[in-house]
């Protein structure tokens, strides 16, 4: 009896096509594997717990997540500080992982020291180029302006009070007052006392000048931010999160509320005469812009 295989088994006694069946659904497996990791890129929230309120948790993972998906949220601080009593609250619920260190010296921060060298392990080890930096803390600046000359992007999210050095540093800053409800904004503004005689004069022209000032050259930043934004490419669809972004890159100190929009997507809306609006198919449908063929 010969010992030659057949044409249709290998030496093992398989057939060809089912090998060629198991090869094929091997790499079909490997192939959707690369596609669900790929698709989305990767965002690492790093929040300084101790200077940043848990009030705002919320619409922080809210921008983080528009560029990507928020996988890495570590918070930085030592639990037992009074700052950290309401942070504990709200971990849980906001799958925040717990980055706790007790300073071994007492006016040192070690919890800034431990969340640097996190940003910069998680950069070179795991290869993460988007971080959402919480923080108000200029001691930061020299993280961000390393991690910004490796290509990589980062928002910045802080007090008011952040210092300039730091807003600047970002690609992106964010302040915190952006992300309160209008409501508790209204809340705290103080209210001038009124009079109980009606009156029938009319505003002061000048208070509406500082608006009217910045709307005149709003069309063309627009319209610049776009190109720039597209690379020139004037018939391209654009995410208005990214327009956001060269926005932001152009002046730091960009609000829609100046132009009196609650945001960049209703300013848009306001100037459809310049741009093409529409949502992107697919998941997220996120909101995307053109330039109208006139406006070029």
């Amino acid at each position: 009896m010969s010992n030659t295989a057949s044409p249709m088994h290998d030496a093992r006694g398989q057939t060809i096509p089912s090998r060629l069946g198991s090869m094929l659904l091997r790499g079909m497996h490997v192939f959707l594997t690369l596609l669900q990791t790929s698709s989305v890129a990767v965002v690492a929230l790093l929040i300084d717990g101790e200077n940043i309120s848990p009030d705002v948790i919320a619409s922080v993972l809210a921008e983080a997540g528009k560029f990507g998906g928020v996988t890495i949220r570590r918070i930085y601080g030592n639990v037992a500080s009074p700052s950290m009593v309401r942070w504990k609250e709200v971990m849980l619920h906001y799958a925040l992982q717990g980055m706790h260190h007790m300073p071994t010296v007492a006016g040192k921060n070690a919890a800034d020291i431990a969340l640097v060298v996190d940003a910069m392990d998680l950069f070179y080890r795991e290869h993460v180029t988007r971080f959402c930096l919480v923080a108000s803390d200029s001691d930061y600046t020299p993280l961000v302006l390393r991690l910004r000359a490796a290509g990589c992007l980062v928002i910045g999210i802080g007090e008011p009070k952040t210092p300039a050095a730091l807003m600047k540093a970002c690609t992106v800053f964010i302040s915190t007052d952006q992300l309160m409800p209008s409501s508790s904004r209204a809340k705290s503004a103080p209210v001038a006392p009124t009079s109980s005689r009606p009156t029938t004069e009319k505003a002061s022209p000048l208070s509406t000048t500082p608006v009217t000032k910045a709307t005149e050259g709003l069309p063309a930043l627009l319209v610049r931010a776009y190109r720039e934004a597209t690379d020139g490419k004037e018939s391209e669809w654009v995410l208005i999160s990214r327009l956001g972004i060269v926005l932001r890159q152009m002046d730091h100190t960009f609000k829609a509320a100046v132009y009196g929009q609650k945001d960049l997507s209703s300013l848009l809306k306001a100037h459809e005469h310049l741009f093409e609006i529409q949502k992107r198919s697919g998941k997220g449908g996120h909101l995307e812009v053109r330039l109208r063929k006139q406006a070029h």
